[in-house]
């Protein structure tokens, strides 16, 4: 009796964790160094909700200026944008996926120019 007991457990639990109810949202919570065209700047990320989608951050702004983020996280796609000086200075808008290693990679989209960037965690 309890061979086809285990065999059915095991069954659903491999069913479980193949399927989108078993699938698990990435984390992009935390620091992160933006890399992009040579600049180097600090992306803070935060995920909010109770499905983690929603995603507000800063972004250091090439003088050093912050801007702040707010957007979307799902799947593995990255979406938040930004200005400075409550929308009338530098708009900015970072568009990105997930990589197999962990790193974000995307495009830029700004009021000045588009570019591609990167960026890896900040070692703790």
């Amino acid at each position: 009796m309890q061979k086809p007991l285990t065999s059915v457990i095991l069954i659903l639990v491999i069913a479980f964790a193949v399927s989108p109810a078993g699938a698990m949202q990435k984390s992009i919570a935390g620091a992160w160094t933006l890399s992009a065209e040579g600049l180097s700047l600090s992306l803070v990320l935060t995920q909010e909700g109770n499905d983690g989608t929603a995603v507000t951050g800063t972004l250091e702004d090439p003088h050093g200026g912050i801007i702040p983020l707010k957007g979307e996280f799902a799947g593995d796609r990255l979406t938040v944008s930004g200005s400075s000086d409550g929308g009338h200075g530098f708009q900015v808008t970072l568009a990105g996926t997930i990589q197999r290693d962990g790193s974000l990679a995307g495009s830029l989209t700004s009021t000045i120019r588009d570019m591609s960037w990167t960026a890896v965690r900040v070692a703790r």
